[in-house]
């Protein structure tokens, strides 16, 4: 995964650098072509980001030191965002929206050739990438995931242990009982919403697909009543509900901190959060700066079970880099991130008995210049 994260990361802003020195003007749907000379491509691309750690730490850095292997004039800024979507969503009324990002979910599938280029077409991505069709309009791709996930609990083990429980709840009233014995047996907050912060909420909608082992379930969200009885959105819903009413979160949800909470989850303070896959490494590189135990980090799936096995569905996240050009610039190359996932697809699932924790991807996609 790590080098499929790479790859599209470099891949994307390397088909930017063709704009780097062009003189202007596009059309709508340009496809992205890489430079014939990487070497003689000069400028400066800004890339946005979500990790702010891993702009922190370095990470970045030695991303943008395997970017300029190929193309040794070009100069790659980093800029991570707590805040992405907000900010980003303003930001695209402007030319200030970087030059490789994560599209926002803002931006309707159909409008996709308005902002980014082609990488190519579904048949030539589809042979060596997964996911696709989340980015593809009229046969062409305009987002690559490097990076999927299965949505799930971040829990910090030594803490359910402390409170006697040692087996993942296979039932929504299994999950709040263990909750219950968080809060009376520990001194951790039980479950945390993350509320400010807005977008975590958005991930409950993920557990769609993982209470019935449906990989149609999307998809049947534009057919029926996507809360009726029973129906994975209105389980996940209820179970949030729940939490929040049985005095099981945080007691005032609108001082939360997101980067606060992956130290506070590590060291104990905090029992559980709903994200994702992808997060799992972020916790447990906060634990080890805390000096505490990262293997106390651990991932568990909804609780449901669908013939005694739990279910999870593997998608790309909800946003992806893309690359974007000013008007004055010719378009960009192939390779970079692309934007939200449709609401009416199929979704792998992943199935595991009660053990193992799955890893996934997420997306990436190439900006065009504006007309």
């Amino acid at each position: 995964m790590y080098r499929r994260t790479v790859l599209a990361m470099v891949t994307g802003a390397a088909l930017l650098l063709s704009a780097c020195t062009g003189t202007g003007g596009s059309s709508k749907g340009a496809d992205a072509k890489a430079p014939t000379d990487p070497a003689k491509v000069s400028g400066t691309i800004k890339v946005l980001t979500v990790r702010t750690d891993l702009v922190q730490d370095g990470t970045m850095d030695k991303y943008a030191a395997e970017f300029n292997k190929t193309y040794p004039k070009v100069k790659v800024e980093f800029e991570a965002l707590t805040n992405y979507e907000s900010e980003v969503k303003i930001r695209m009324n402007t030319e200030n929206y970087g030059d490789v990002l994560l599209i926002p979910a803002v931006i309707k599938k159909a409008d996709y050739p308005k902002f980014f280029a082609s990488l190519g077409t579904v048949e030539e991505r589809g042979e060596k990438y997964r996911f696709t069709d989340f980015t593809t309009v009229d046969g062409k791709v305009y987002g690559q995931s490097p990076v999927g996930v299965t949505p799930g609990f971040i829990y910090n083990k030594r803490v359910w242990r402390e409170a006697g429980v040692t087996e993942w709840p296979t039932t929504s009233a299994e999950f709040l009982t263990a909750l219950k014995a968080i809060k009376s047996k520990t001194d951790a907050v039980p479950y945390y919403t993350n509320f400010a912060a807005g977008w975590t909420l958005t991930s409950w909608t993920y557990v769609n697909g993982s209470v019935h082992c449906d990989p149609q379930a999307t998809t049947k969200l534009a057919e029926g009543d996507p809360w009726a009885e029973n129906a994975d959105l209105r389980v996940g819903d209820t179970l949030l509900h729940d939490i929040v009413k049985q005095g099981l979160a945080e007691k005032d949800p609108t001082t939360t901190n997101w980067e606060e909470s992956k130290p506070r989850t590590a060291k104990g303070e905090i029992a559980t959060q709903w994200l994702g896959t992808w997060a799992i490494v972020q916790f447990q590189d906060a634990a080890k700066k805390a000096g505490v135990n990262p293997d106390d980090i651990g991932f568990m799936p909804f609780p449901a079970q669908t013939d005694g096995k739990f279910c999870a569905a593997v998608a790309p996240t909800t946003t992806r880099p893309s690359t974007s050009t000013p008007s004055t610039r010719t378009p960009p190359a192939p390779g970079s991130t692309g934007s939200r996932t449709s609401p009416v697809t199929t979704r792998t699932i992943w199935r595991s008995p009660r053990s193992r924790t799955p890893r996934c991807p997420r997306c990436c996609s190439l900006t065009r210049t504006r007309a």
